[in-house]
């Protein structure tokens, strides 16, 4: 009984001074979530072509963990919610909820965020994200050029001989 009670005080020492293992439940990210529009997929793809912006698509899902934690953290940040303002229309898609989508998609794994520009798949990222880790990945979007087409003009500049002198 006695240990019983010291672990109880513990935790409400632990709670009243805001350690970390305070916040081993997530806390509600309703709030958090304003990046994301309430668009239909559809009314998202039609808003970023007539603006020419980024259509990015967020697939999570409930039971997610890594998700939630960026609703918290990530998403609600400043540098985030500037770079989605000025050059996206943000969309959320459940997982669960969207079983077909996600297939089409080709979604495996949550968080996966996929950017779209003019109807065609830029580039995807999967997993958690700080918003000083994310940022980059979307600065990179800003070309309007896919994953391949990037990678190919990179190898374009590569020398041909092997990086050998002749």
């Amino acid at each position: 009984m006695r240990i019983l009670v010291r672990c109880a005080a513990a935790l409400l020492a632990c709670l009243a001074l805001g350690s970390p293992i305070a916040f081993a439940v997530e806390p509600s990210a309703e709030k958090t979530l304003g990046v994301f529009s309430d668009l239909s997929p559809k009314e998202a793809r039609d808003l970023a072509n007539t603006d020419g912006k980024i259509l990015l698509v967020r697939w999570t899902a409930t039971w997610c963990g890594p998700c939630k934690r960026m609703d918290v953290t990530t998403w609600p940040h400043p540098s985030i919610t500037g770079w989605v303002d000025e050059n996206a229309v943000a969309i959320s898609a459940d997982l669960d909820a969207m079983r077909r989508g996600a297939e089409i998609q080709k979604v495996n794994a949550v968080p996966t965020l996929i950017a779209f520009k003019d109807g065609k798949e830029l580039d995807r990222t999967v997993g958690y994200q700080t918003a000083d880790q994310l940022l980059p990945w979307l600065e990179s979007l800003k070309d309007g050029k896919s994953i391949d087409e990037r990678l190919a003009a990179e190898i374009a500049t590569l020398p041909t001989n092997g990086g050998r002198e002749e």
